[in-house]
């Protein structure tokens, strides 16, 4: 018996849980990846502290989640108040890492699909705080699915999958890319940060070219409320506030989820 095949025989709730633990943990280090890499600091070392008072925290107040209910949302040493975003995204990790295993099962897919959520938080986190989309996170996350479709089509036998994620990288990086190059020519201003560009050629790359178009609507649908919520902010500009990096990721992880079954559904509204 392989090992997945004894994981698929184990009682549901248990591989659910140690994935969902497994989420926790690496939310917590997303936590560091999201506050330090826009700083230009290390991710590994040091240990995290309190940005306020300094205070080294230690191992026992960084249980995800838990240590900050404990702490009533404060800093033990200095009292200041520690943002709600460190368990937000440790639980958004939790739940994205399970509901990718409820819907991908032990399938080899299963680990590039983690990668992709993490990869959103980091980058909706960053984007929503720093206006950027770091390098550091697109460039790897562009090799890594590139890796996949290698895989995936070492496994099938073929090069379709490789063709499938070159497709999907050229329409999800280019369609943005054109339209930020219509945008200057049309208002004379910059209308898509190469952030977005990058960050949608991998998923395109992961997802497939019909996958990141639909990733793209969902964000520009999701930005376009997002938009008229901000709007009502007079100090808001809308022409460069926005960070639509956010609704990316957003739109990305959904359409990772339920874009194909959405397709079908459209399409078999069509008599052909």
């Amino acid at each position: 018996m392989t090992i997945i095949e004894t994981i698929e025989n184990l009682p549901p709730w248990l591989p659910i849980t140690v994935i969902g633990l497994f989420g926790l943990l690496i939310g917590s280090f997303l936590n560091v990846v999201i506050h330090r890499l826009p700083l230009g600091e290390s991710v590994v070392t040091p240990r995290s502290k309190c940005t306020a008072c300094g205070r080294q925290i230690k191992a026992t107040e960084n249980i995800p989640i838990l240590s900050w209910l404990i702490l009533r949302g404060k800093c033990r040493g200095c009292s200041a108040g520690i943002s709600l975003r460190y368990p937000a995204v440790e639980a958004l990790n939790c739940i994205a890492f399970i509901l990718c295993f409820i819907h991908f099962g032990m399938a080899p897919i299963l680990p590039f699909s983690l990668l992709l959520c993490s990869a959103s938080i980091v980058l909706a986190m960053i984007d929503a705080e720093h206006m950027i989309l770091p390098n550091r996170i697109t460039y790897p996350m562009f090799v890594v699915f590139t890796m996949y479709r290698a895989l995936d089509a070492s496994y099938q036998g073929g090069t379709s999958s490789i063709l499938d994620g070159a497709v999907g990288a050229i329409v999800g990086g280019g369609f943005l890319w054109g339209l930020g190059a219509l945008w200057k020519v049309l208002r004379g201003i910059e209308g898509m940060g190469l952030g977005d560009v990058k960050m949608m050629a991998g998923v395109g790359m992961f997802l497939g070219w019909e996958l990141v178009l639909f990733a793209i609507f969902v964000g520009a649908l999701t930005g376009t409320i997002g938009g008229l919520f901000l709007a009502r902010n007079d100090s808001v500009d809308l022409q460069t506030r926005i960070p639509f990096g956010v609704f990316l990721a957003v739109g990305s992880v959904i359409s990772m989820f339920v874009g194909n079954a959405v397709i079908e559904w459209y399409l078999s509204q069509f008599v052909f």
